[in-house]
């Protein structure tokens, strides 16, 4: 006596159609994490400006008083570096009494 289940081999077609969206939809979740992490370089911190202007390291700066955009270099690099600095007006000051 043979007994024959015609719902047999529906969960297994349906995880079947359905296994392929979830890897594609786990790799475009990934894939987006990891290139909006790599992507990014870490940008200055405003203690680290100022401590690097308090060592002395600063050899030339230029700071725009309307925009706060500063761009200064550092002792032993020969690349020009900038930074939009918080408060143009507090740190003017603390830049001319170092």
């Amino acid at each position: 006596m043979n007994i024959k289940n015609g719902n047999s081999g529906k969960p297994k077609k349906k995880l079947a159609a359905f296994l392929p969206w979830i890897c594609i939809t786990a790799m475009l979740i990934g894939a987006i994490f990891f290139f909006m992490a790599s992507g990014r370089e870490k940008s200055p911190e405003y203690y680290e400006i100022v401590s690097t202007f308090k060592n002395k390291e600063v050899t030339e700066y230029s700071l725009n008083l309307s925009s706060g955009a500063l761009t200064y270099k550092v002792k032993g690099e020969n690349v020009e570096k900038s930074y939009t600095v918080p408060n143009v007006s507090l740190s003017l000051r603390m830049f001319m009494r170092i």
